[in-house]
């Protein structure tokens, strides 16, 4: 495990503009982070093109840019094979895969039983369904474009003087603010449905910190996670009417609760950070 880059390393022989970027790496990353991911919707709303849409590689492509001008290609190199480093115990997948599962079936049964969802599997696909949706939705739907950023690159950065705790609440707010535009429904806010999301946001912040600094800071644990959550999210979609999305977001809220309440309690992100989570990365 080496020492995390410091952003104010500068080589003598650099230039003002890599000096300048090198010193201001991680406010660079979310900035960019955000006008790439918002770009689509940006052009759309001046005409550019007819619609709009959230480009879910902008904070890989922000890493890449800012590691690129700062570290050069050895900097992008290192960021590009933490997204093929498999190696990890075990049972840090079957928690990314199991935890969302349970969390999801959980919600969606207790919810049902109680009378507060009305279940339909008319418009459920085979669940073979799953082994083509789960690389289109990580690929294409937030989490291979956002993990390396959000988690594998910011959140160290956050956590150099702070507890791992108070850097994920520091990350869950861009994070849930990246996802603002894609409550937007014929140019309204869906309030019913954003108060609860954002929750589910903050404390799957929690779960993802604790999945990624426990697995040894493998960025892939975290993508596989977010992806199985997201997959599960679009496959199960159908059971749920549109009117009954708000409890069942409520619900899934209580369940990552529970779960982020459990990791605390057990001192998942303290034992973390006594580790070292605080002044190291994997590369």
């Amino acid at each position: 495990m080496s020492a995390l880059p410091t952003d104010s390393r500068v080589s003598p022989t650099t230039g003002p503009f890599r000096t300048w970027v090198t010193t201001r790496q991680l406010p660079l990353f979310f900035v960019l982070a955000f006008v790439l991911s918002w770009l689509p919707w940006g052009l759309a709303a001046v005409g550019v093109i007819s619609e709009g849409w959230q480009n879910p590689l902008g904070p890989l492509l922000a890493l890449l840019i800012v590691v690129g001008i700062a570290e050069r290609w050895p900097g992008v190199r290192r960021e590009l094979s933490r997204l093929v480093a498999f190696r990890a115990h075990w049972g840090w997948y079957l928690a990314a895969v199991g935890l969302p599962v349970l969390v999801r079936l959980v919600a969606i049964g207790a919810t049902a039983r109680t009378g507060g969802l009305t279940i339909s599997t008319a418009g459920l696909q085979p669940w073979t369904a799953i082994l083509t949706l789960f690389p289109i939705v990580v690929l294409f739907g937030g989490p291979f474009g956002e993990e390396p950023g959000w988690r594998g690159y910011a959140l160290p950065r956050l956590a150099r003087n702070r507890s791992l705790l108070a850097a994920t609440g520091l990350l869950a707010v861009p994070w849930a603010l990246w996802h603002l535009p894609l409550f937007f429904e014929h140019g309204r806010l869906d309030l019913a449905n954003l108060i609860p999301e954002i929750l589910q946001i903050g404390l799957v912040a929690i779960v993802l910190t604790w999945i990624y600094f426990g697995s040894g800071q493998n960025v892939v644990l975290a993508i596989l996670l977010h992806g199985v959550n997201n997959t599960l999210a679009s496959y199960l979609r159908p059971l749920v009417g549109d009117a009954d999305q708000p409890r069942l977001s409520w619900a899934l809220a209580v369940g990552w609760a529970v779960s982020a309440l459990i990791i605390l309690a057990a001192g998942g992100l303290r034992e973390r950070a006594a580790s070292g989570a605080n002044t190291a990365i994997r590369r």
